[in-house]
């Protein structure tokens, strides 16, 4: 007997539609930044065609935009909101995703995208199972070896010892932004961008920390936040 087809969940067909819609984005803004001067040098009727031709791209960039906008438009979850919930691993994802990237922009880094799909991987692959600075240090480990994080996520290409440490300073970031508790609305984007700037401050310590040494200062450092 053949077996019945089950069709995946809509919830499931977003995180890779949204992973497509950040390709998209990040390629059409690296090509407008590598296409800008050579687009400087070019006579005028070869000129008008490019710009027909990136002005439709940018309406591209602009639709995946609003793509990804929309799945990190919900209230930011903190890690212990996330575990809490009934299916944390998407929520994981868009909090991670959102965090991965403000900080890696922050660093400098906004050419490296971070796919919400393998962030949902690592959520199970971490079976962080409560809020604690020990799963969130789990986390960090997680988001690294699955790649989660890249020129091209899933793969290591392009991906040397430099862009490894700020991975991991962004992950760390991101992982310590979801620790802190939230008594009051946050700003999200501030408490983040005060997180990076402290794990900028332990970029030594943080890179060479084990799981151990993460939670160690995971959990100081969610308290002084």
């Amino acid at each position: 007997m053949t077996a019945s087809y089950t069709p995946p969940s809509l919830r499931e067909l977003t995180l890779p539609a949204r992973d497509l819609a950040r390709g998209v984005r990040h390629s059409v803004e690296q090509s407008k930044r590598l296409a800008e001067p050579i687009r400087q040098a070019l006579p005028e009727p070869v000129l008008s065609l490019a710009r027909e031709l990136m002005s439709d791209f940018e309406g591209m960039a602009a639709s995946a935009r609003g793509l990804v906008r929309r799945g990190a438009g919900g209230r930011i979850n903190g890690l212990e909101e996330i575990a809490a919930a009934k299916d944390p691993g998407p929520a994981f994802a868009r909090a991670a995703v959102f965090g991965l990237e403000a900080a890696l922009e922050r660093l400098g880094r906004a050419d490296l995208m971070a796919s919400e799909t393998l962030a949902a991987v690592a959520w199970r692959a971490a079976g962080p199972g409560q809020a604690s600075a020990e799963a969130a240090a789990r986390l960090v480990l997680a988001l690294e070896q699955g790649d989660v994080v890249g020129l091209v996520p899933g793969t290591p290409f392009g991906m040397g010892p430099a862009e490894g440490r700020l991975v991991r300073q962004a992950a760390v970031a991101t992982m310590l932004w979801m620790l802190v508790a939230r008594e009051t609305p946050e700003d999200e984007a501030a408490l983040l961008g005060l997180c990076v700037d402290v794990v900028g401050t332990l970029e030594a310590e943080a890179a060479e920390a084990d799981a151990a040494g993460l939670a160690r200062l995971l959990s100081t450092y969610a308290e002084a936040v």
